[in-house]
């Protein structure tokens, strides 16, 4: 059934008062309710966290549809666990399943909430899993990363300081921006991800160290790449036994060029040039860029869904 959606509302994080939005769009005709917190583990620790949030948000955007957007509509999203823990041979989930007990305050609130009389429909996200959306942002940060790294070291026709500053700036990333090293760190722990960095570094080393690797066939590529992808999880990693990023980054870098028996005074003039580079601030500075670029990219998407679908929106 065709429609058409005046404003479109996204809701994300906690929602105690959501009044500004509705009274600057008086005529609103949906709202998506995206405020709940979803980790399962987190909701046995905290319940009454997830009680809170999970439900106060709901109902205080079903009131504020209800009262001052003159019964507008509210889309919640709802979640498997409210089927409990069903027997294998009601698997897969239907929707004509049986409910049951949830088995975490997380699945309760969702239960809960479908008391509320809200009526059943489908909900289709774009991205299945949340390793679905790191490997987007995984594949945005690989092609934009690298243009950066070229761009600031300006070789000519040897890439090979570009290499270089990657981990480096990698690694300064991490130990500056927390929420940074864990999404390098789950990037290198999901298969999905590490496909796509793998995939990605066998076309760059075949390229950066061509004058060393004319005889190798992609066996060897993809056997040399698999040790790479552990030395560059091994560099990110912190722990308390971590030492100096200098140190971490000069021993990475000699042993994957080792790999490729690229020259010790070649290796050390590397090393030595990249080290001496103000590597934490262009890694900040790819950091911040690379920010505004997903959000830029992340907007014109929108645009263009919403233009297809010829849904009129407010800006």
């Amino acid at each position: 059934m065709a429609f058409s959606i005046s404003i479109l509302i996204l809701i994300i994080g906690f929602i105690s008062l959501v009044t500004l939005p509705v009274e600057q769009y008086p005529d609103i005709e949906a709202a998506i309710h995206f405020a709940a917190y979803k980790a399962v583990g987190e909701s046995v620790a905290e319940p009454v966290k997830y009680y809170r949030n999970n439900l106060d948000s709901l109902v205080n955007l079903i009131e504020l549809m209800t009262l001052k957007a003159k019964g507008a509509n509210v889309v919640f999203s709802s979640s498997a666990t409210v089927y409990g823990q069903p027997a294998d041979d009601e698997l897969p989930i239907k929707e004509s399943t049986p409910l049951q007990p949830a088995t975490s305050p997380y699945g309760r609130t969702k239960q809960i909430a479908e008391d509320l009389d809200i009526g059943t429909g489908n909900l289709t996200y774009y991205f299945p899993t949340k390793e679905h959306i790191l490997a987007a942002l995984v594949q945005m940060m690989i092609d934009y990363q690298w243009k950066e790294m070229e761009n600031a070291t300006d070789e000519g026709t040897s890439s090979l300081l570009a290499y270089c500053l990657e981990l480096t700036t990698l690694v300064a990333i991490g130990e500056e921006i927390p929420q940074m090293q864990d999404f390098f760190v789950a990037a290198y722990s999901h298969s999905m991800t590490l496909d796509l960095i793998r995939a990605n570094d066998i076309d760059k080393i075949k390229h950066v160290f061509a004058a060393y690797t004319q005889d190798w066939d992609d066996e060897k590529f993809t056997e040399t790449e698999i040790i790479i992808s552990g030395v560059e999880y091994a560099t990110l990693m912190q722990t308390e036994h971590t030492v100096s990023i200098e140190r971490r980054i000069e021993g990475a870098l000699n042993a994957i060029m080792m790999l490729f028996d690229v020259p010790e005074e070649l290796r050390k003039a590397k090393i030595a040039k990249v080290l001496a580079m103000d590597y934490r601030a262009i890694g900040i500075k790819v950091y911040e860029d690379f920010k505004q670029y997903v959000t830029e990219a992340n907007e014109n998407a929108l645009d263009e869904i919403l233009k297809n679908a010829k849904i009129r929106t407010y800006k």
